[in-house]
């Protein structure tokens, strides 16, 4: 009985003199396809971002909501950059990172820390409809986060 199905002689020989490269294609693509975890659109953030910014989300909410006339909150803030580490350099044209010796790792020093900078805030909360409960919170937002007046939103909480 004869095989009905046969390799044409050229696909073989293609498969023969690329067989590394197109080894080494396919277990990039499967990684591509099997490390991604975000959907399309979403905002990739690291952990450092993610917890900073939802500190400081607690931190302004609890504040706001000591203001007399704001009731409950809720504080969302977007960040246009994290909090940065900046790394001591050495060398002539300081392009060497200074290492410290940590319980017994390597570690880059830190010469100082940059704070974040803010896009926008969105507050939402029971007194959003009173022009000064609105100030108030303007006022106190800008002052925490240095965001413009003119990128924070604040609404009235529906009932």
């Amino acid at each position: 009985m004869k095989n009905s199905f046969a390799i044409p002689e050229y696909i073989n020989v293609f498969f023969d003199k690329y067989k590394y490269p197109l080894v080494v294609f396919v277990l990039g693509v499967a990684l591509v396809i099997f490390s991604g975890n975000s959907k399309d659109g979403e905002d990739i953030r690291t952990y450092m971002e993610t917890d900073y910014g939802e500190k400081m989300e607690v931190q302004i909410k609890n504040a706001l909501e000591k203001i007399d006339g704001v009731g409950k909150a809720e504080v969302i803030l977007s960040l246009k950059n994290s909090e940065q580490n900046i790394y001591a350099k050495e060398g002539d044209e300081q392009t060497e990172i200074v290492m410290v010796n940590e319980n017994g790792t390597q570690k880059a020093l830190v010469e100082y820390t940059e704070s974040p900078v803010y896009k926008g805030a969105l507050i939402v909360c029971d007194g959003g409809d009173n022009s000064r409960v609105r100030l108030e919170i303007t006022e106190a937002v800008k002052a925490l986060t240095g965001i413009n007046s003119k990128n924070i939103i604040i609404s009235k909480m529906k009932k």
